[in-house]
């Protein structure tokens, strides 16, 4: 009987690390077509851009962000970073612009349907894949007040993964110009307020009926922010926000950047 319960365990076992074997080959494949992906597309570049980097592993805190930071890296070399093109829109319809994070690895064609669900699950060329492509809310268009752009945070960084980078201390004392390229042109923002926060429908509202509803929002946003930017927005500005997931999947938690246009 002994024997039979070794045979069984072992079985069992082997069972456990195959499947495990095969989920983890799985996330590398996914990963490495949603690179080829990426590889594929046509685009123009601008290498106006410095090249910005921050260190990983240190996190800021509200009594930390005015020490000085050594975890900075900086580099007089330019990146060369992706704008949109029509030749880029003739790959895939549904992209609508290109979005820049300086100091993290965000530089991603960024598309539109007609849901927020089809880009979770499908890479730029329309592939079936976990890893998605960074999208627009489906009911924004280019002039909204608050533009909306959601992408997955992927374990080995692509995609929205090192969003969470604009907690670290160096990105919070720089506040690097985040650059979105549309068909009307390169704009630059900067993030006034960004936190975590349960799924909720406020942080993602299109729809402001009046200035002073727009202001009221703006407020209770900047209220929000763990750091400090050292930038505030008003009812003047335009506004970009960032979204990815944040922790473990069970606490259904946002990382949420609001950055607002300053040309």
């Amino acid at each position: 009987m002994k024997k039979f319960l070794r045979i069984l365990l072992i079985i069992i076992l082997l069972g456990v690390l195959t499947y495990n074997g095969y989920i983890l080959a799985d996330w590398f494949i996914e990963n490495h077509n949603a690179n080829e992906a990426l590889k594929d597309i046509v685009i123009e570049i601008d290498e106006d851009e410095p090249v910005e980097t921050l260190e990983p592993g240190t996190t800021a805190n509200s009594s930390q962000t005015g020490n000085k930071n050594n975890n900075k890296k900086t580099d007089t070399s330019k990146k060369k970073v992706q704008n949109y093109s029509p030749k880029l829109a003739q790959t895939n319809p549904d992209i609508v612009g290109v979005l820049y994070v300086p100091g993290t690895s965000i530089d991603y064609p960024i598309t539109q349907t007609t849901n927020n669900e089809y880009y979770l699950t499908h890479l730029l060329n329309k592939k079936v894949n976990s890893a998605g492509n960074p999208f627009m809310d489906y009911r924004n268009t280019l002039n909204d007040k608050n533009i909306i752009i959601y992408g997955h945070n992927r374990k080995n960084g692509a995609m929205f993964g090192t969003l969470k980078k604009v907690f670290n201390d160096a990105w919070i004392k720089k506040n690097y110009k985040i650059s979105w390229s549309t068909a009307s042109g390169k704009k630059y923002y900067k993030v006034f307020s960004a936190y975590t926060i349960v799924a909720e429908s406020e942080f993602n509202r299109v729809d402001f009926r009046s200035r002073d509803e727009f202001s009221s929002w703006l407020k209770k946003m900047s209220g929000r922010s763990m750091y400090n930017y050292g930038t505030t927005a008003n009812a003047d500005d335009s506004v970009l926000t960032l979204s990815t997931c944040y922790g473990q999947s069970s606490q259904n938690k946002r990382l949420v950047v609001h950055a607002k246009l300053i040309k």
